[in-house]
């Protein structure tokens, strides 16, 4: 659920679903990296979420935001510590 928020650009749904203590599980800032929302992503890191998370051999929120040319975006992953672009297989 908490994915298809973050997808769908709903910071409301979000918001109210952490409420709800829903966990941030899956590559939920991947997502929100590539619905464009600045304001997901921004929510997603102020609630702690990894900003390398990823999964092996995928972009990962700064890699889609750089394949994207989400410019604010990349700052602000990178800002939050991002460092690495793709997940690293295993």
């Amino acid at each position: 659920m908490i994915s298809y928020a973050t997808g769908r650009k709903s910071p409301e749904m979000v918001r109210t679903l952490l409420e709800l203590g829903t966990p941030l599980t899956g590559v939920i800032l991947v997502a929100a990296a590539h619905s464009g929302s600045v304001e997901m992503v921004k929510l997603l890191l102020e609630e702690g979420v990894d900003p390398d998370q990823g999964n092996p051999g995928f972009p990962t929120a700064l890699g889609t935001a750089r394949a994207f040319g989400h410019h604010e975006m990349e700052q602000l992953l990178l800002k939050h510590g991002a460092t690495i672009e793709v997940v690293p297989q295993a």
